[in-house]
């Protein structure tokens, strides 16, 4: 019981800290054409 729940709680929080990092790679991707430009001068967020 004891590692069953040690091993649990290990892939839970390897889990997080990797969703965590691979966000900050998300949102800094060079592909993304998001960024205001001289035409749309406005930043829009969708999503929370």
């Amino acid at each position: 019981m004891q590692s069953t729940r040690r091993s649990l709680t290990i892939a839970v929080v390897l889990l997080v800290t990797f969703s965590y990092l691979s966000m900050f790679a998300t949102a800094q991707s060079s592909s993304a054409d998001n960024h205001p430009t001289n035409d749309d001068p406005y930043m829009y967020f969708w999503g929370s």
